[in-house]
């Protein structure tokens, strides 16, 4: 067809040339006029359309221009314009043939408008004639800035600049043109030959955005803007053969940048391949930097372009690209994607490591995902997520957007679920969830969803409550909730249930139930909840839920409620929200009931209260640890309110009665009182408070706002029950009257303390009297103060801020005991004595005081030796403590001292000390006895406070304690660091003119006396002292022991300490030659004394040790290791030679060999004494069995006891025997195993109740397990005129039962009358009066309640009746001397100290005119020794007092 229409325009052209020709041969206008209609008329004709031509102009006979070429289609619409055609002929084919004499034509400003109808048919194909003859046209067709307009539907293209050639031939056509399409540079080249036409499209290096502007609207999305596309190069070969169509091609380097979606999108290295049948694509894209491959063909031989693409992409990270998208994490997709764009499918599957979908997290998720009709479906879907795993499969409809899906998940912690995706769980509910889930549904629209299946939690928690296991069955249809079963186990058997259903949302119809439910398990919900015991419970709930009625009925046994103990509860309630009702709330404890509530309260509406609270018998620190768990409080309460009104203004009227309870340890005799509570104040009225410390009585009121109106008075405060706040005792009572205000959080209290007398760690204090404010956390205390002594005062003001802790105010003191001043500040010293007149000002804070001190002591006494003229004057400012003035006498001696201590700097104090009493020192330091002597002393205190650095200088004089004297004391000491330096401590003594002397010096370390036994010292750290004896003498002993009451004996050697207190070396040697010792209470001494110790280290050896006692002799020797302080591997031999012993109740030789060595005791290392002791020819008096609380050491015993026959045991008016036997003490003195017997002989006599038995028979055996003391068996008569009585003691030394018998047979109370009131007896009075019993009972020591009473009354410590001298033992003589038996004695006694009693003895009877006085002193409550003097006798006894 376009063939023809070449041929046509070449005719045209032919025609036009010939007309031209023929106008230049003949000149005439006409003829040129004429020949452009004939134009017209034979390219009309040759085009099949109508044809326009404006003028001709024939230039020359080879060339022709004509103007304003206008060619129509069928329609009469233009198909082409030309403003101009330059023809160029060939004059000799213009004969022959117009079609063959054109050469060429050029077109210039040519414009073809090329439409495709609605048809589908193109206003082009309107250009061919109706016949056909073949064209003979042979030429070339030239196009210069030609342009072309295609319009197809609604899309119009735009050709420019089109230049080129085509060149005609007959019927065959090639062309080769370029133009710009949109601005890009496109060359096309084809050729029509025969039946065959081939066209070729090429680009190169283009930029194809502009093309962009030629698609369709719509065809690529508003949400799509693409910001470049370019290609280096697109070759299309296209092919029609005989209506047969091929076409390939190809495109490569096609790259373009877009914003997808708001994602900057790059295509990069895309290949397209295609035919006339498919389209081969190749391509990468890259976004946010993630990749994906799009590989795969697109069909466009079937009815619509049918796709087989595969996109894959790995590690995509989908959030980068989708940024609002819920879904964070890298997916890998391998997507097969097929069908038309109208039917498309697709399936693959995704796979991701990890990620996370609104907020959840998971790992190793896959799926296996479809698109195809409209519906989308997943299948094996895995993932783990929130501690479990999820899987299931659903399918969602596009259309409808209808979906169904099944899901289970195993595993899945609650919590994670809680924490990770916001799921509405409850703050501390954990636990394993199974769920297998149905969900279907159609849309957002919540009333088209349905959920369904059933779930299960193991191993769960709530907020701490255990839950083993949780089961459920439900189903949920829009607003419709149906709960076939929920039930929960916890622990101790706890069964939770519950079941029905909730309609639209708000209808309910549940019920609920729970098992042995152990209340305890609420405790754990809050710590402020305390529950225990079993209860069981069971109701509904029905109605709406906005006001559901419920109804409920509780039962529980053996447990408490928030702190209140029962047995049983009971109770009911019914109601709404509107009114709820309690019914016989009951709680019994010990058979009665404790509480009992009954009313109603409203939650909405008027919310109005009508409750009434019964406390009976409750305990008040149940009660305190619901209301006020911090208060100290304890006792009975029982209480009555009742609440009327409304939840918003509640009105209460109530009395509470508080009995037999305490506070804060301070006993509370009651409390009781009506309150009220009316418009938000509740009001105290006369509240009384009473108990042995305090009667107290409040009134006023409490604000809705906490406003505080109370008046507080307590009428009797007993100091001493402020005891336990104080270190020290207190007694005494005083009366207190306050006020109460301001709020709560902000009280105001102002009050006023007054007392007339106050004991205080023995100090007796008087007219006391405190004014006390407080108010915004600020204490002042004014006209405080109280009387003390004689003349003594304090006077005392304060302010103390505690918020800022600022402290100021003043302290004065008027005469005040310093030793009553001492014991207030719980630092009590008797030694102390005197007055004090002092001033204190108070100032800094608590931290840092500030203390101004000024006093004087005009007299008084240190350790019983008198001071006066003491001054006192004393700073500490910011923690520089500044002595100014501190300066005193002692009889003719002086002391002062003065300077500063900076707690955190240096120190510099000097002290001095001349010529004061030497008892001063021994006095503080704890010796009780008398010394004698004076002392000068220096001392400076240096360095840092903290760690001072100290010089010594210590000397005295003519000192003396125990009967010991030195002439004089020398000692130099420093303290530096943390190590005493001993430069010289020497004691002289003078005796007939030679001078002894003890001596030490060395270093002690503060860290030596302090270490364990086990901890390893650097040599610096340890002690080094040496102690030097050679020119020493024993008259020192009786300064360091007690028991030694003179020694003498010069000593030689020295002896060197090292090591620590806890592990101490001692080296050296100590000897003695010629020496002697006399013990207290012993009335031979030890002389002849030769000592020869030797110490090595870590181990002591007695060399020699002998010496005499009288006419006997002794020998110690052995050694024992020093295991730190404990010895160890001792190994000690005591042998004893007729040691002439005398003692107070031992006289006579002791001979014997002991030993002492170490041993083990059923696992033990004990001492064990080992040995033999004989005694013969002695005499013992032990008038009773000594008793003690001490506890012996434990010792092993393997020691035998020998008595011989010549041993006498005397006691006057007790016993007269003579003992003999053998007795061995095995065990420990713990648990001591003792065998053997100790018989008397048949004789000896023993006296009970004045009277003298003989001895018939007696021993003591020892046998008893785990005690020293034998079982008697004793046997004794007398005879009385014709009658014999027996005296038996039979059992255990401290539990032996005493019998008396008679022949011919008396009572035991008619013997003891015959032997007591014996000439009574003997004269016929069968009666015994009140003297008689008197008699016995003085006899027997036995008081009555009448003496008892008489002895409270004269505040005596003794009243005794006794019979015979006065004292309780009488000699012999003196018993044969007595003639008359009416003699008794009235004894009066007082002790003056524990041990010291003097007493008056007035004689009675034939005894009127006797008169006696006498001391005691008592060794023990049991043993003790008498002096008396009557007339110019002189009496001296022992007393034992026995228990039988």
């Amino acid at each position: 067809m376009r063939r023809k229409a070449y041929i046509g325009v070449a005719a045209l052209a032919a025609i036009l040339i010939c007309a031209a020709a023929i106008i230049h041969i003949v000149r005439a206008q006409a003829f040129m006029a004429e020949a452009g209609r004939m134009a017209e008329r034979f390219a009309a004709q040759k085009l099949g359309t109508d044809v326009h031509i404006g003028t001709v102009e024939i230039r020359s006979l080879h060339e022709l221009t004509i103007d304003d070429i206008v060619v129509y289609d069928k329609q009469a619409d233009v198909v082409l314009r030309a403003d101009e055609a330059r023809v160029t002929l060939r004059l000799l084919s213009l004969l022959l043939s117009p079609e063959t004499s054109v050469d060429e034509v050029l077109l210039t400003g040519a414009h073809a408008h090329i439409v495709q109808r609605a048809d589908g048919s193109w206003n082009y194909n309107d250009l061919a004639a109706d016949d056909t003859e073949p064209s003979t046209f042979e030429g070339r067709i030239r196009l210069a800035d030609a342009t072309a307009e295609i319009e197809t539907g609604a899309r119009s293209y735009e050709l420019t600049d089109i230049t080129g050639t085509a060149d005609i031939d007959r019927g065959d056509l090639s062309y080769d043109l370029t133009a710009a399409l949109a601005g890009i540079p496109v060359r096309v080249r084809g050729e029509n030959v025969g039946g065959t036409r081939e066209l070729q499209l090429m680009l190169d290096d283009s930029e194809l955005t502009p093309l962009l502007d030629l698609l369709p609207s719509g065809a690529i999305s508003e949400d799509v803007r693409v910001q470049k596309l370019h290609a280096a190069h697109v070759n299309a070969s296209m092919r029609w053969v005989d209506g047969t169509f091929t076409a390939e091609g190809r495109a490569a380097g096609v790259t373009a940048a877009a914003d997808v979606y708001g994602t900057q999108t790059q295509i990069e290295s895309a290949a397209l391949t295609f035919s006339e049948r498919e389209l081969f694509l190749a391509a990468t894209a890259e976004a946010e930097g993630e990749t994906a491959r799009i590989d795969g063909t697109i069909r466009m031989d079937t009815d619509a372009p049918y796709l087989d693409l595969t996109v894959r992409a790995k590690d995509f990270d989908v959030h980068k690209i989708l940024k609002e998208s819920p879904y964070t994490g890298a997916v890998t997709a391998d997507i097969h994607v097929t069908g038309t764009l109208a039917d498309l499918m697709a399936a693959g599957q995704l796979t991701a490591a990890e990620g996370a979908a609104y907020g959840a997290s998971f790992t190793d998720a896959s799926a296996d995902v479809s698109y195809a009709g409209g519906a989308i479906s997943f299948e094996n879907l895995n993932a783990k997520a929130f501690g479990g795993t999820i899987s299931g499969e659903g399918i969602l409809d596009t259309g409808d957007r209808s979906y169904t899906a099944h899901l289970v998940t195993d595993g899945v912690q609650l919590a994670r679920l809680r924490t990770d995706a916001d799921a509405p769980l409850p703050e501390g509910m954990d636990g394993a969830l199974h769920a297998d889930l149905g969900i279907a549904g159609q849309g957002a629209d919540p009333a088209g969803l349905t959920v369904y299946g059933s779930a299960d939690i193991l191993n769960g928690t709530y907020r701490n409550i255990p839950v083993e296991r949780a089961s459920a069955s439900f189903m949920r249809k829009g607003n419709d909730l149906t709960i076939d079963f929920l039930s929960l186990n916890l622990p101790n058997d706890t069964d939770l249930g519950l079941e029905g259903s909730i309609t639209n949302g708000s209808a309910l119809d549940l019920r609920f139930y729970g098992g042995h439910v152990d209340l305890s398990l609420l405790n754990r919900l809050d710590e402020r909840l305390s529950f225990a015991g079993l209860s069981d419970f069971s109701g509904e709930v029905h109605g709406d839920i906005n006001d559901p009625h419920v109804d409920i009925k509780v039962s529980a046994t053996k447990g408490q409620l928030m702190h209140q103990p029962f047995d049983s509860l009971l109770f009911r309630a019914e109601g709404s929200l509107s009114g709820v009702g309690i019914h016989d709330f009951s709680m019994e404890r010990n058979g009665r009931e404790v509480w009992l509530v009954n009313g109603t309260i409203g939650f909405t509406g008027e919310r109005r209260i009508d409750l009434q609270i019964d406390t009976m018998g409750a305990r008040m620190e149940d009660v305190a640890a619901l209301v006020a768990p911090d208060q100290p409080i304890t006792g009975n309460i029982d209480n009555i309110i009742k609440f009327t009104g409304t939840l918003d203004n509640p009105h209460a009227v109530g009395y509470v009665h508080f009995y037999r309870g305490s506070y804060a340890g301070a006993l509370l005799s009651g409390m009781d009182g009506d309150y009220f509570l009316d418009n938000g104040i509740i009001r105290l009225q006369v509240f009384h408070i009473y108990s042995p410390m305090v009667d107290m009585v409040l009134n006023g009121t409490i604000s809705a706002q906490g406003v505080l109106d109370l008046d507080a008075e307590v009428r009797d405060l007993d100091m001493k029950r402020l005891e336990h706040k104080l270190p020290y005792e207190v007694s005494g009572h005083g009366v207190f009257n306050g006020k109460v205000g301001g709020v709560i959080s902000h009280p105001i209290f102002r009050g006023e303390l007054r007392a007339d007398t106050i004991t205080m760690n023995g100090v007796e204090l008087r007219d006391i009297r405190g004014f006390v404010h407080y108010e915004n956390g600020i204490i002042e205390m004014d006209r405080t103060g109280f009387r003390q002594g004689e003349n003594g005062s304090v006077a005392a003001r304060l302010h103390y801020d505690m918020q800022t802790e600022a402290l100021r105010g003043t302290l004065d003191i008027e005469q005040m005991d310093v030793a009553a001043l001492l014991a207030l500040a719980n630092q009590k010293e008797d030694r102390v004595e005197g007055k004090i007149t002092s001033h204190m000002q108070l100032g800094g804070t608590r931290e840092n005081p500030s203390i101004a001190l000024t006093g004087r002591i005009e007299e008084g006494a240190l350790a019983s030796y008198p001071i006066s003229d003491v001054a006192l004057d004393v700073a500490l400012q910011n923690r520089v403590l500044t002595l100014r003035t501190l300066t005193g006498r002692q009889e003719n001696g002086t002391f002062s001292a003065s300077g500063t201590a900076d707690f955190n700097g240096t120190a510099n104090v000097d002290i001095e000390a001349s010529d004061i009493a030497l008892g001063i020192f021994t006095g503080f330091a704890g010796v009780e006895e008398k010394v004698s002597g004076t002392a000068s002393a220096t001392v400076h205190i240096g360095g840092r406070t903290q760690n001072p650095e100290v010089d010594v200088h210590l000397t005295a004089k003519n000192g003396g304690i125990r009967g010991s004297s030195f002439d004089q004391l020398e000692g130099e000491a420093q303290l530096r660091g943390s190590v005493i330096y001993l430069n010289q401590l020497t004691v002289t003594k003078y005796i007939d003119g030679t001078a002894y002397m003890a001596s030490v010096r060395g270093t002690l370390p503060l860290r030596a006396l302090t270490a364990r036994s086990d901890e390893t010292l650097s040599s610096y750290e340890q002690i080094d002292l040496t102690f030097v004896l050679d020119n020493a003498d024993l008259s020192l002993l009786p300064v360091f022991s007690n028991s030694v009451e003179w020694a003498l004996g010069r000593t030689e050697g020295n002896l060197k300490l090292h090591g620590t207190l806890a592990a101490p070396r001692l080296e050296g040697s100590l000897r003695v030659a010629g020496g002697a010792v006399k013990f207290k209470g012993v009335e031979h001494p030890l002389t002849d004394m030769r000592i020869q110790i030797d110490a090595l280290g870590d181990s002591i050896a007695v060399r020699e040790c002998t010496g005499r006692m009288g006419t006997g002799s002794y020998l110690l020797t052995g050694r024992m290791g020093l295991a730190g302080m404990r010895p160890s591997a001792y190994d000690f031999t005591l042998v004893m030679n007729a040691l002439d012993l005398k003692t107070s109740f031992f006289e006579g030789p002791l001979t014997g060999s002991l030993t002492l060595t170490e041993d083990e005791y059923w696992g033990e290392q004990l001492p064990k004494l080992a040995g033999h002791i004989d005694i013969d020819r002695a005499l013992i008096s032990i008038p009773s069995i000594p008793e003690t609380d001490d506890e012996l050491p434990n010792i092993i015993l393997d020691v035998d006891l020998n008595v011989g026959r010549h041993v006498r045991f005397f006691s006057s008016n007790l016993y007269d025997m003579h003992p003999s036997g053998h007795v061995h003490f095995g065990g420990t003195t713990r648990h001591p195993r003792t065998t053997g017997q100790i018989a008397v002989r048949r004789g000896d006599t023993v006296s009970y109740l004045r009277t003298v038995f003989k001895i018939r028979e007696g021993t003591a055996t020892f046998n008893q397990m785990e005690s020293f003391l034998p079982e008697i068996s004793f046997y004794a008569e007398a005879r009385l005129t014709n009658t014999r009585v027996f005296l038996s003691l039979q059992g255990p030394l401290d539990h032996m039962k005493l019998g008396l018998t008679s022949s011919p047979e008396m009572s035991e109370e008619e013997i003891i009358r015959m032997l007591t009131l014996r000439s009574s007896y003997r004269a016929g009075e069968g009666g015994v009066n009140t003297a008689d019993l008197l008699s016995i009972g003085l006899q027997m020591s036995v008081l009555s309640e009448v003496e008892d009473t008489v002895k409270n009354l004269l505040h005596l410590d003794v009243l005794r009746l006794s019979y015979g001298s006065g004292t309780l033992f009488t000699s012999k003589e003196e018993a044969a001397a007595r003639k008359n038996d009416d003699e008794y004695n009235v004894e009066f006694g007082k002790y003056i100290n524990d041990r010291v009693l003097l007493r008056y003895v007035q004689g009675l009877g034939s005894a009127s005119d006797k008169r006696r006085y006498g001391i005691q002193y008592d060794f023990s409550d049991r043993f003790g020794i008498s002096y008396d003097r009557e007339g110019k006798n002189h009496i001296f006894g022992v007393e034992a007092r026995i228990r039988f």
